[in-house]
């Protein structure tokens, strides 16, 4: 088995870990951003969903995408405005629509990917990729079926979903984030470590314990887990940074 078909192997199996009655919505999205990073070297993958007024937030990147994010936006809401897959670039400095980017970010595409479930788009997925040349048409086919299991996990294994249930289940991602960004920002101040490395430290407690990323989120807002026990999942070298 490839690399590439071991990672979406991965995915599947966390798309089945979904369906349980314990779905934590923030820890599948997230897991899933980390598989579409590892299926594309040197890219950075996000997911946007829509929140309840139409406008499209981040719910899970496999790394701190900064002052990135105004650079995924752009094919990100045409995605999702269009309901067809988008390729953005290539990005050369500073241009109108993304002012405050640098070359300095090494990103040269944008690829966006909506997340459809019927007729209706509950967002995008969107790869910022270094390459000379944007992603293949194998490489589009691949970002399809993350994004299916993506939209999978999202409405589950329930039958038809009515539009208000659907629309709980977004809000429930996009106040998770939130929870996880705060989260996030106090571990990386409190062990001096960047935003990616706090991150990951959440995320491995999270699986060494057994729990959802939203739950040890909102456990270390609420001071229930302390610095020193993140601490021992922080690789070497991070904390110097």
């Amino acid at each position: 088995m490839s690399s590439r078909e071991h990672v979406l192997a991965t995915a599947v199996v966390e798309l089945a870990r979904a369906l349980d009655e314990d779905f934590d919505v923030l820890d599948f999205l997230q897991a899933l951003a980390t598989r579409t990073e590892e299926l594309f070297d040197g890219a950075t993958a996000m997911l946007m969903l829509a929140d309840q007024r139409g406008s499209l937030r981040l719910v899970a990147a496999s790394a701190d995408v900064g002052q990135a994010l105004p650079l995924a936006r752009v094919p990100a809401i045409q995605a999702y405005d269009s309901g067809a897959p988008v390729v953005h670039g290539p990005f050369a400095g500073r241009d109108s629509a993304t002012p405050s980017l640098t070359p300095d970010h090494g990103y040269r595409w944008g690829n966006a990917l909506p997340l459809r479930v019927r007729d209706e788009v509950l967002g995008s997925l969107v790869l910022l990729s270094r390459g000379e040349d944007p992603v293949g048409d194998d490489e589009v086919q691949i970002l399809e079926a993350v994004a299916e299991i993506v939209t999978l996990g999202l409405i589950q294994d329930r039958g038809p979903r009515d539009r208000e249930q659907l629309a709980v289940q977004l809000q429930t991602a996009l106040t998770l984030r939130i929870a996880l960004e705060q989260a996030t920002g106090m571990v990386a101040e409190l062990l001096g470590v960047p935003i990616d490395a706090a991150l990951a430290a959440l995320d491995a407690h999270a699986r060494q314990t057994g729990r959802g990323l939203s739950a040890v989120a909102r456990s270390v807002i609420a001071g229930r887990i302390d610095a020193a026990t993140l601490a021992v999942h922080v690789r070497r070298g991070d904390a110097d940074r």
